[in-house]
Order: C-alpha cells, then sequence, then structure tokens
C-alpha cells in the first residue's frame, strides 16, 4: 500500500494493516540484503532452486519499488504490468 494511502487512512484501520505490514516489509528487507556468500559463512543452508531465488528477489524488488516515499519514483501499473509479462514471458520461453 502506498505511504500517504496509509498516512490518510482513519487510525482504526491503520491499527489492522500495521501489524501485517512492518513484519512483511522486514522479512522482504532481509531477503534483499542476504547473498549465497554471507549465508555460506554463517553456516546456513540455502537450498533454494535459482529459479525461485531469483522470482523472489524480483519481487521483492518491485515491492520496494512500489512502496517508495516518492510516488513520482514508483511504477506505473503499465510498468508494473510489462515487468510482469516479461518475467513470466520469460519463465515460459526456458521451459520451466
Amino acid at each position: 500500500m502506498a505511504p500517504e494511502v496509509m498516512r490518510a487512512m482513519h487510525k482504526c484501520n491503520i491499527y489492522g494493516l500495521m501489524g501485517k505490514r512492518p513484519r512483511l516489509t522486514d522479512e522482504m528487507e532481509a531477503f534483499r540484503s542476504c547473498n549465497d556468500r554471507a549465508m555460506a559463512q554463517s553456516g546456513t543452508e540455502f537450498e533454494k532452486p535459482e529459479l525461485e531465488v531469483e522470482t523472489l528477489s524480483f519481487l521483492v524488488d518491485l515491492f520496494c519499488r512500489c512502496t517508495e516515499e516518492n510516488p513520482a519514483d514508483r511504477p506505473t501499473a503499465g510498468e508494473i504490468y510489462e515487468m510482469l509479462f516479461a518475467r513470466s514471458s520469460n519463465f515460459i520461453c526456458s521451459g520451466n
């Protein structure tokens, strides 16, 4: 949800959403900042298929771009559609 929409919502509505949004944001930021080398050094096993990791990384990046503080920095609905379409076309063309 856009930050300005969150600020404009009535307080009772915000309280219902705020319990979910920070947790999701924290988890996505943690995923965005992790890399295989850091996980290997920590001893954590990270055995996800490469396509799944790439897809999650793409979605995390898209989420972060869509929730930028400045609305001008966010992608438009058309840009999001094009990104998702291109991503799904690559997925289908690769035979996965």
